[in-house]
């Protein structure tokens, strides 16, 4: 029996003899929480709050399963930026494993680390604290590395959740670099506990190097609502909506192909440009699908349109950084750079656009 069929029952009940109503609805409540906690399935995802949409509320299904009937340890959710992976399936599943008295904690990697080990174990510690799992942090802040720290806070039984991922990712390979690799696989093969890590990503990841792991994959919308959300979200102001016209979103959504990273790239810009000086006046509808290429054609003059953003500077830089096939670290990046000024600052103009 489900939480939903059950309430049905107690309310047909009532409308036979109003006066046990009371009690039935006491009974839904008192026998009930132990069959809504456990249920692992897409329906019980429904009932979870700030977790909508099929794909979402499948993938969280998979994620709450795999950790708390298959017992496994950890896990990687990857998809395109924007898809709603961090703020709409691990967060609602953090507060419901809070609801059952577990310790969650997300981090997210930094930005050019200089010593990555300890920043990770620092930030792991650092939101210990700030979530009050004073235990936790002080029985885990005597541990040397990072490793340590991980494997102290998941044998407490909390979930960790270490977002941004593919900040770690090598350009051509997919996989972390050492010994972050390795570390990481050992935890994912460590003996059982109670705890469990998340990896979350906006890049695949070498499937043999997460054959360890719970995989779980948020694919791409093909629905008008979440691809439109994508644009909002990735503007982010109080007036998105008026940024981004609900008369024209189909219109935008379809010449851009559909595309993710091309609607998120859009939500950006239009911050700071109107719709028409980006995309031109309104046109007719396309045709679905679209023309790849000419989709990419679109994507192209919106990279360009954001690279005349930038400062002069951040563009000189933009163009030095070419040159990189692969990701670099931060000491050649400010050595590229060390002749056009604050070259951090730089780097922040470029996230930004």
């Amino acid at each position: 029996m489900n939480f939903r069929s059950g309430w049905e029952a107690v309310i047909r009940s009532s409308r036979l003899n109003d006066a046990s109503a009371p009690e039935a609805v006491i009974c839904v409540w008192t026998f009930f929480p132990s069959i809504v906690e456990q249920g692992n399935d897409v329906g019980d995802m429904q009932l979870i709050s700030g977790l909508d949409g099929e794909r979402r509320q499948q993938v969280a299904a998979g994620l709450w399963r795999a950790w708390w009937e298959e017992g496994r340890g950890a896990a990687v959710l990857t998809g395109f930026s924007g898809l709603g992976k961090t703020q709409q399936v691990v967060r609602p599943l953090m507060a419901r494993a809070t609801n059952q008295g577990r310790t969650t904690v997300l981090i997210d990697v930094p930005v050019s680390p200089m010593n990555l080990d300890k920043q990770l174990a620092d930030l792991l510690l650092e939101e210990l604290y700030v979530d009050g799992a004073t235990v936790i942090a002080e029985a885990a802040r005597s541990q040397s590395n990072f490793s340590g720290v991980l494997r102290e806070v998941l044998r407490h039984g909390a979930l960790v959740v270490i977002d941004e991922f593919q900040r770690l990712l090598h350009l051509t390979s997919g996989r972390p670099s050492e010994p972050l690799a390795t570390t990481l696989r050992k935890v994912a093969t460590r003996s059982a506990d109670k705890g469990c890590l998340w990896l979350v990503s906006s890049r695949r990841i070498d499937p043999l190097w997460t054959e360890p792991f719970h995989t779980a994959e948020l694919e791409a919308p093909s629905d008008l609502d979440d691809l439109q959300r994508i644009v909002l979200t990735s503007i982010g102001t109080a007036d998105a909506e008026q940024r981004f016209p609900n008369d024209r979103r189909l219109e935008i959504v379809r010449r851009l192909g559909a595309n993710p990273r091309a609607l998120r790239l859009l939500g950006h810009l239009l911050r700071h440009c109107p719709l028409e000086e980006l995309l031109g006046p309104p046109g007719d509808i396309p045709e679905a699908p679209i023309d790849p290429q000419f989709a990419e054609q679109v994507e192209r003059g919106l990279l360009k349109k954001a690279e005349e953003g930038l400062s002069n500077a951040a563009g000189f830089l933009l163009r030095e950084l070419t040159v990189l096939r692969e990701p670099a670290q931060w000491e050649l990046v400010e050595a590229m750079g060390d002749h056009l000024g604050d070259v951090r600052a730089l780097s922040r103009d470029l996230l930004a656009r």
